[in-house]
């Protein structure tokens, strides 16, 4: 552990300690993360003591965390008792432990990465707290997951799909990045975007053809995970009429012993071209 704040102190000569560190970060815990600091209590002889240094009556010695105790030696009588050495310890007292939870940002309070901690002294003419700091990382957090992806206006080449905002994590969302596959395992990639906000558009997919999509967000801290997959089918580029309007259907050709999606291709006078 890390000594953060050291007092010496006369008649008799004696050094007091507030040890302290951060000893474990958990970025997953809650909305917006946590550290766990670890803290002890150090009471040395001297330096220029004696076996015979003492302070009969009652004291104390506390650590705190941004003014609020956490840990405490004493009250107890005689608080400085002889018989320790020069520079021998008189005790060492905890570990105790304390939770700190990130703010919306990262922090624990504002932007500071500085945790304040304080150590307390009280016995005879000794009355103080004095000030000290821990090093506290900030926590990156990426973005949760996007609800999703939900889609309309599906055409022969087109669509529309739309999700459900991210979790910020701990800076705000900056963009989402969506894909479209006509593989679930997203082999390939037949259109994405980078779109602000929660919608994005294609029109260079292919008709009749069953598509995956899938979308994730990103922050100062990163992308986050992908979303659940969707699906969904362009329609054909033949139409019908049905009941007085015209509806899209796909278009299907035997190979003898299944019917299957055909292809349509036109010609540009030169080659045969599949239209989009």
């Amino acid at each position: 552990m890390t000594d953060r704040i050291s007092s010496f102190q006369s008649s008799p000569a004696t050094t007091f300690y507030l040890e302290a560190d951060v000893v474990e970060t958990q970025a997953s815990h809650g909305e917006h993360g946590r550290w766990r600091v670890r803290q002890y209590l150090r009471c040395m002889n001297g330096p220029g003591g004696s076996s015979g240094s003492f302070f009969g009556g009652s004291g104390y010695q506390d650590g705190r965390i941004n003014g609020g105790i956490r840990i405490t030696y004493g009250p107890t009588s005689p608080f400085l008792p002889s018989g320790v050495p020069n520079l021998g310890q008189r005790w060492r007292v905890g570990p105790v432990h304390t939770w700190v939870n990130a703010n919306s940002n990262g922090y624990w309070s504002g932007s500071s990465t500085s945790l304040p901690v304080q150590m307390g002294l009280d016995y005879g003419a000794i009355e103080t707290v004095l000030s000290g700091s821990v090093p506290l990382p900030r926590i990156a957090r990426a973005p949760g997951n996007p609800g999703t992806p939900t889609f309309s206006g599906i055409g022969p080449t087109s669509v529309t799909l739309s999700w459900s905002a991210a979790a910020r994590g701990n800076a705000d969302i900056d963009l989402y990045q969506w894909q479209i596959s006509t593989s679930a395992s997203f082999s390939s990639i037949a259109a994405s975007g980078t779109p602000s906000g929660t919608s994005g558009s294609s029109s260079s997919l292919l008709p009749a053809t069953t598509y995956y999509a899938r979308v994730r967000a990103h922050n100062g801290d990163g992308y986050g995970e992908w979303s659940n997959t969707g699906s969904f089918s362009t329609t054909s580029g033949a139409y019908v009429s049905i009941g007085g309007a015209w509806v899209a259907v796909p278009v299907f050709v035997s190979d003898g012993t299944s019917w299957q999606p055909a292809e349509l291709a036109v010609s540009d006078g030169a080659d045969w071209q599949i239209p989009l």
